[in-house]
């Protein structure tokens, strides 16, 4: 019987301690988990986890900063937007087929991922297929990859599943 109430006290001292300090906060079609007062993204975590448990990166290559579509990729983005853009630093630029995803740095700008295809001119940023600046509360990884999928639905799922943010900027 003691160890009955025992454990009947510990689980309403436990439902007690969630009840006074997790609540659930809705913002912009998600909900949060908050505790101590800073929003935690548990829908996005789920999502990475299943991401990275049941993705296939076998078709994807992983490019360094001397390789031709790396060469190609900054002189792009530096004559994006001048003068901010031509501080552009490659962080990591992966390839599937004839799509690039790359994390880049700038001096003065936000952090940004875009997606660029080939094209007869050579590599092309598709329209708005940019992300840049802080995903926060959400999770970086599923927040970007969701967005680059919606303005660029034809990008291979495996590319944007194999990307993962590398810039703490970008959380």
């Amino acid at each position: 019987m003691k160890r009955h109430v025992a454990a009947t006290l510990l689980v309403l001292t436990t439902l007690g301690v969630i009840n006074a300090h997790v609540d659930v906060e809705a913002q912009d079609d998600r909900y949060f988990g908050v505790w101590q007062g800073k929003k935690h993204d548990v829908i996005g975590w789920v999502a990475d986890q299943s991401n990275q448990l049941w993705r296939d990166c076998s078709t994807v290559q992983h490019l360094g900063n001397a390789s031709p579509a790396a060469v190609q990729v900054l002189t792009l983005i530096a004559d994006h937007s001048p003068p901010d853009s031509r501080s552009a630093r490659l962080v990591s630029l992966q390839q599937q087929g004839d799509w690039l995803v790359a994390e880049l740095t700038f001096a003065q700008l936000n952090p940004a991922v875009v997606l660029l295809r080939a094209g007869p001119a050579g590599w092309q940023l598709p329209e708005r297929a940019v992300w840049s600046g802080s995903t926060a509360p959400w999770r970086p990884g599923p927040r970007i990859r969701q967005h680059l999928a919606l303005q660029a639905p034809q990008v291979p799922a495996a590319l944007l599943a194999c990307y993962d943010p590398v810039t703490p900027g970008l959380r």
